[in-house]
């Protein structure tokens, strides 16, 4: 699954990281970041253990060891988290994701 409309809306991403979450998985790090890329997503690897994840409205980051880490900015964080979570449900993987406002309030937890 992923956002492939042909005509995707403009979005507005915030100015600081609204989403936090922990994949734990038996699978690699870069078959995480390929599966977002299967899903349209572009993944580039920056540094040693980090991939970079963008998506129209999404910049996130892909990092650290077992369990991995998941941050970054999110466009419609409350609506748009489900798309993200429907890349890490088609690993197999176990996660857990936080959707926080501006002013830091917990706004949604998404968990597989």
């Amino acid at each position: 699954m992923g956002y492939r409309d042909p005509s995707p809306p403009k979005w507005q991403l915030p100015d600081a990281s609204n989403l936090y979450g922990s994949i734990e998985t038996s699978a690699s790090r870069e078959a995480i970041a390929q599966a977002f890329a299967n899903a349209g997503w572009e993944v580039h690897k920056c540094g040693f253990e980090e991939h970079r994840l963008e998506a129209p409205f999404a910049e996130l980051v892909l990092d650290s060891e077992r369990p991995f880490l998941i941050h970054g900015l999110v466009a419609e964080v409350t609506i748009n988290v489900r798309l993200v979570a429907d890349v890490l449900r088609g690993t197999g993987a176990h996660f857990s994701l936080e959707c926080y406002s501006e002013s830091g309030e917990l706004l949604a937890t998404v968990t597989s």
